[in-house]
């Protein structure tokens, strides 16, 4: 059983409004500088690796070993978040990412940078912002009323869409410019300008943890596997979040499989310059930022359960679209429709999970939620590099396209039905 809880700092029971909270706006302002750089590197890294390996299953395969280090520790990263402080761990985490993005540009002027060391870095960016996801999204709850997380999760997301504007044409220029590895670089400065902001944040973390002092290896073991289980148990026996969980998987499993495609089939079987294939990305966050701003006026007409089922129907026809029509203007029309419904779906269900689960188990159940939903990623990765290689990235979109429709009927005629 876990001990009472012990609490690190005040927590308000009165909460400002979304623009007077200013641990908000200190969490607000960070993300929004560190995801400019996000889309920096979302652009620059599958170039560079393209560049020094002309293969997709290279940069294919760097995005699957991101899936498995969150696959792996996603379980050890819950029991940190609800252990210790979710703000020392986020600054933590904005430090070693800028670390790593900067060594990028040190190495290539070396003449030292090798695919070996980018995986590494894949593998350590992957871990670290799975700390610093999980830490902001159990953090929120504490600064922000029940009343108050849609409409906050919709502007922490809404940050992710202007970037997609901003950041591939800043990238596309950059890569033209500078290079790719530079463009990285970029992204390890707005990591460690993001850090600046959430010093200023508050202590409003209650400690959950049953740590007690002088433990055994073995004691700390059984703590760790007891608090995992509790987690897990939680999500499982859930009735509202174990169907979204099942159906997030699935999901994941279809767009991880063509999500490393996009880029390669731009530069590679479209013969796109980096600006043009930016132009996926910046177009895509047009669409996304409006969108946005349409989250809470269309949550008092649309319930969250209707946003994930219709949403499901307009994935399968993006993913459709590409495969019977590949160019780059189809390729920005899904991409577009991916990021959209992404964007309502995504807030629909962090906020069902925010306003369901206890905060003392928020960590562990959203990370055990992101194992679950991440599991087969990997896997579907791999065979959508290896698909595209041997067979077409058309070919590779239409399995995803089945897949999809598999779960549209599991979203409009299983238990997902039920979910309001």
């Amino acid at each position: 059983m876990l001990s009472k809880p012990k609490v690190e700092g005040v927590i308000e029971q009165k909460h400002p409004t979304l623009w007077k909270n200013k641990n908000f706006i200190r969490l607000w302002l960070g993300q929004t500088i560190s995801q400019f750089g996000d889309k920096l590197y979302l652009l620059a890294l599958p170039w560079l690796v393209l560049e020094l390996t002309n293969s997709v299953l290279s940069a294919t395969l760097t995005l699957a070993l991101e899936i498995v280090t969150e696959v792996l520790f996603a379980p050890f990263v819950g029991v940190l978040v609800d252990r210790f402080s979710r703000k020392k761990i986020m600054i933590f985490a904005d430090l070693m990412r800028g670390i790593l993005m900067l060594s990028i540009p040190l190495l290539f002027v070396l003449d030292a940078l090798y695919i070996s060391y980018i995986y590494l870095v894949a593998i350590g960016l992957s871990l670290l912002t799975l700390i610093f996801d999980s830490s902001s999204q159990a953090y929120l709850p504490s600064i922000l009323s029940k009343e108050q997380l849609m409409e906050g999760n919709a502007k922490l997301t809404m940050i992710a869409t202007i970037m997609r504007m901003v950041g591939p044409v800043a990238a596309g220029v950059s890569i033209s410019v500078w290079g790719a590895h530079v463009t990285i670089g970029l992204n390890g400065l707005t990591f460690l300008l993001s850090l600046l902001f959430l010093l200023g944040l508050s202590h409003t973390q209650t400690h959950f943890s049953s740590r007690k002092e002088n433990q055994t290896y073995r004691e700390i073991v059984d703590s760790l596997n007891q608090e995992i289980k509790e987690g897990f148990l939680y999500l499982i026996k859930h009735p509202v979040l174990w169907p979204i969980t099942i159906f997030s998987a699935m999901m994941n499993i279809s767009i991880m499989g063509v999500q490393g495609l996009f880029v390669f089939e731009s530069k590679i079987g479209q013969g796109a310059s980096s600006d043009t294939t930016a132009m996926i990305f910046w177009i895509s966050g047009i669409f996304a930022f409006i969108a946005s701003l349409l989250v809470k006026p269309l949550n008092q007409y649309v319930t969250k359960g209707q946003l994930i089922r219709f949403g499901s129907i307009i994935v399968g026809i993006a993913l459709g679209l590409v495969a019977l029509f590949p160019s780059v203007w189809s390729m920005i029309v899904c991409f577009t429709l991916l990021l959209v419904v992404g964007l309502f779906v995504n807030v629909s269900m962090m906020t069902l999970r925010q306003e369901i689960v206890p905060n003392h188990l928020l960590g562990r159940v959203m990370t055990t939620t992101r194992v679950l939903n991440q599991a087969l990623a990997p896997l579907a990765i791999i065979l959508g590099g290896i698909l595209a290689n041997q067979v077409s990235v058309q070919f590779t979109f239409a399995i995803a396209t089945i897949i999809v429709g598999l779960n549209v009927c599991f979203a409009w005629f299983g238990k997902m039905k039920k979910i309001a």
